[in-house]
């Protein structure tokens, strides 16, 4: 039987990709290395600037670069993609239209695991950094569950 692959969109914010690899290894109880999550990590500090692209409007899309690293490593075998970068999920459409494997969307799980956890419309504040709060990074999730 395989196991899933999870293929990492990282580099924006290397520490962050770093960060959630530890904690996926921390996650597993593991007594042998063939025990632990395989992991395809795109290391790509090169994306372009999502603050300069969403807040400034100067900088390139890095929606195509975010694409084409999602289908390398759907190519190279990965079954679920994740990203440690909050703000490069307002890209998260053009990376779900790129590939045919599951996004792994840390904002919409995050928006539903709470949702499933309060009681009916309690009210729901997240504290996002000014890139995630600029429209469309945040604003369809919180919408969706009502």
């Amino acid at each position: 039987m395989s196991r899933p692959v999870v293929g990492v969109l990282g580099g924006m914010g290397p520490e962050a990709t770093i960060l959630l690899q530890q904690r996926v290894l921390g996650t597993v109880d593991a007594q042998d290395d063939a025990d632990h999550l395989p992991l395809l990590i795109d290391m790509n500090p090169q994306v372009p600037s999502r603050i300069a692209h969403l807040i400034e409007g100067t900088g390139e899309d890095p929606a195509p670069v975010l694409a084409a690293m999602a289908q390398r490593l759907e190519r190279a075998g990965a079954t679920a993609l994740a990203m440690p970068c909050n703000t490069a999920h307002h890209y998260a459409p053009a990376i779900e239209a790129a590939v045919s494997i599951p996004f792994l969307n840390m904002v919409t799980l995050s928006v539903d695991r709470a949702a499933g956890q309060l009681p009916r419309a309690p009210p729901l504040g997240f504290l996002p950094l000014l890139p995630c709060a600029w429209p469309g990074c945040l604003t369809p999730p919180l919408i969706a569950p009502g």
